[in-house]
């Protein structure tokens, strides 16, 4: 069941003999879902801190992980309705630091199979590089699947550290047949990380690949499964040393460099520098993120084919102002891009107020929105997080996230609806033509109307519906909707 949330935007139509005028009035307030609280002396807190993965969302309840703080300040998972109640600790990583049995500071966006999640923790473990470990939604029957192997300094190369399995794993992704597939953003023969694959019940665990520096280094982005090819992201290493998108062919193993990314001259270039975030597909083309380089220097969106043909800029961030990371948009977009039919949405670490903005984006590039921009932090806090690290999910007309920092200090989990915009209207007779962006694929959007504007939206009156097939912009008719005679007319536009 997903939640519904009713939004709108107004317009308003006087008459006066042929005069008519219009006002345009949209909001968008994001929802504090939970915000981590920390003790009394500002060290510690039992929910969990610092939040660095997305959310998965499971019938009406969403579950995540917080990169430290619980009970043993070594990171927790938990859940929390999609209306905010019912926040629960599942877990809190046991041990009293990085050398443990269960893993520490847990990275990654939750995989959800059955009633069973899977994750990984990026430290800890018997030898302290990390662990994968599935648990129960309920919180029970956490297990402890795969412990990375012990890095040591390697003989020829002590600016790496080596070792058989990789160390410090990222998230995981789930096959149709079970077999959960990951990347370890170190470690390895050649220390710059491995590509990995193992059962969901932690039996024959293999390594695929093995990075070297011109495939990619420090693969930290999370993978992509589609068909029977892996993409993914190294947020370092190729022939420039600036990152590369690769897949992985699991039918015959082949591993392929899609595109390398360019040299910086003063933190600049025409494509982008350190991918960090994962990839979202459609059809034959992937979309994705560099958090730095663009002809500004604060990232890029791009979009490249699944060949590695006909890479493209779709989105250049915009400069930041002097001396802080303030500008219209964001900056240095770290976190996977959500496709929902033909639009892209995403978030930007910085930028904005210097905290962080949550932005929209047609797959062709076209239609830029900034959805919300955070508010400025005081004594680290303010009232709904700063620093979104990762991407968003979509249920709904509504975005869900976690902000790595602000709120009580430690982050938060956070609600956006995302508010239908009328950007213009035109009338033809008593037929009103309304032209409304922020649309959201597959849920309906209505046009309603009321002589008083202090009705209870219940009682305003359906004059227009649509079903969208794609979102972004879109238009509405209302047929025989408009009174010339009536002194006031309003309308309103909502998902529903």
């Amino acid at each position: 069941m997903k939640p519904r949330v009713h939004i709108r935007a107004w317009l308003v139509l006087a008459a006066t003999g042929l005069v008519l005028t219009a006002a345009r009035l949209t909001a968008q307030t994001l929802a504090v879902l939970h915000a981590f609280t920390p003790d009394n002396a500002m060290t510690m807190n039992l929910d969990g801190a610092y939040p660095e993965a997305g959310l998965v969302l499971s019938s009406n309840t969403l579950y995540g992980t917080a990169n430290v703080g619980g009970s043993n300040n070594l990171g927790t998972v938990f859940s929390v309705a999609t209306d905010g109640s019912g926040f629960t600790v599942l877990h809190a990583f046991a041990g009293t630091n990085v050398v443990n049995v269960e893993g520490a500071h847990p990275v990654g966006t939750l995989v959800w199979s059955g009633n069973t999640l899977y994750g990984a923790a990026s430290e800890g473990g018997t030898n302290g590089f990390g662990t994968l470990f599935s648990i129960a939604a309920d919180g029970s029957a956490f297990t402890v699947l795969h412990t990375f192997a012990t890095n040591l300094p390697d003989a020829s190369n002590h600016s790496v550290e080596t070792n058989a399995d990789g160390s410090y794993p990222n998230s995981l992704v789930l096959s149709a047949a079970g077999t959960l597939y990951g990347t370890a953003s170190q470690g390895g023969s050649n220390g710059w990380g491995t590509l990995f694959a193992m059962n969901t019940n932690g039996s024959d665990f293999s390594v695929l690949h093995i990075f070297k520096p011109k495939d990619g280094e420090y693969p930290q982005g999370g993978l992509l499964l589609s068909g029977d090819t892996l993409y993914g992201t190294a947020r370092e290493g190729g022939t420039n040393g600036y990152g590369t998108i690769f897949s992985c062919n699991l039918t015959d193993g082949t591993f392929t460099n899609l595109h390398t990314f360019s040299q910086t001259a003063n933190g600049t270039n025409a494509d982008g520098a350190y991918p960090e975030g994962g990839l979202a597909v459609s059809g034959n083309t992937l979309y994705g993120t560099a958090s730095e380089g663009g002809t500004n220097g604060n990232g890029v969106i791009y979009s490249i084919g699944t060949n590695g043909a006909n890479f493209t800029i779709l989105y250049t961030f915009s400069a930041a102002s002097a001396g802080n990371e303030t500008n219209p948009d964001g900056a240095q977009p770290e976190g996977a891009l959500l496709l929902a039919g033909n639009i892209l949405y995403g978030t930007a670490t910085v930028g904005g107020n210097n905290w962080g903005t949550i932005f929209s984006v047609n797959t062709n590039g076209s239609g830029f929105t900034t959805l919300y921009t955070f508010p400025p932090l005081q004594f680290a806090t303010n009232y709904d997080g700063a620093e979104p690290e990762t991407g968003v999910i979509l249920c709904g007309a509504t975005l869900f996230g976690t902000a790595h920092y602000g709120g009580n200090a430690f982050g938060t989990v956070f609600a956006l609806p995302i508010v239908p915009a009328i950007s213009s209207f035109s009338l033809a007779g008593t037929n009103l033509t309304l032209n409304v962006e922020n649309g959201v694929a597959g849920e309906t959007c209505s046009v309603v109307a009321a002589a008083n504007v202090s009705l209870p939206l219940s009682q305003w009156t359906p004059v227009a519906t649509n079903g969208l097939t794609a979102g972004g912009s879109f238009t509405l008719t209302a047929t025989n909707a408009v009174n010339p005679s009536a002194p006031w007319q309003f309308y309103s536009v909502r998902m529903q």
